[in-house]
């Protein structure tokens, strides 16, 4: 997990020093989320997973190298997790993950952004089923209300992970889980900088 911040933190080092234009600032909103779950048999194969709601908030630094080409990065606290129904009983799962979504966008006009790029999280919530770390690709995009306010809309779909013990859960039949998240944000920045033009 510390050479992933640490990659990220040179990432968004190297943009910053040959950027056209930068922001930053706090951002929050609502989280749709759910577990997709893949197995043969077992306890897990009966059970029926549906939707939660649940938040997130943190803080972003958006980059703009070019009129149209950008890069975003978000720090969130987002909580996600399933309904979990089984045998007549539904329990409410709530995960808490630390993010870290990288997300290049382009933009088709103004105030419109398209983004794509992955998404990399730490289970901050003790879970006996799933691990720690997880990983996806989000796909969404952002509207501009304003220099400063923006909302957005963006899909996460987690990469599929085994387990943690298989052996407890799913005898000696593989399985597999992902996350998979809708999120609806809303950004305001507290601060816009220009690189300013070298003297000619």
């Amino acid at each position: 997990m510390k050479k992933i911040v640490i990659l990220l933190a040179l990432t968004l080092g190297v943009s910053l020093y040959s950027i056209a234009q930068f922001k930053g600032g706090f951002k929050g909103g609502f989280n749709s989320s759910d577990l997709i779950v893949t197995s043969a048999l077992d306890s897990l194969n009966n059970a029926e997973f549906k939707a939660k709601a649940g938040y997130n908030a943190g803080c972003f630094v958006n980059v703009l190298f070019l009129d149209n080409l950008g890069m975003q990065v978000d720090i969130l606290f987002s909580n996600k997790g399933y309904n979990k129904k089984f045998e007549g009983t539904t329990d409410k799962i709530n995960l808490n993950y630390l993010s870290w979504p990288v997300m290049f966008f382009y933009k088709p006009v103004e105030k419109l952004d398209i983004e794509i790029g992955p998404e990399f999280g730490l289970l901050m919530t003790s879970n006996d089923m799933l691990k720690s770390f997880d990983m996806g690709i989000d796909i969404g995009v952002r509207y501009y209300i304003s220099d400063l306010l923006d909302v957005g809309l963006r899909y996460n779909m987690g990469l599929p992970f085994g387990f943690k013990s298989q052996k407890d859960y799913l005898g000696n039949i593989p399985g597999n889980y992902a996350n998979s998240t809708l999120q609806i944000t809303v950004g305001f920045a507290i601060f816009k900088e220009k690189q300013s033009e070298p003297d000619k």
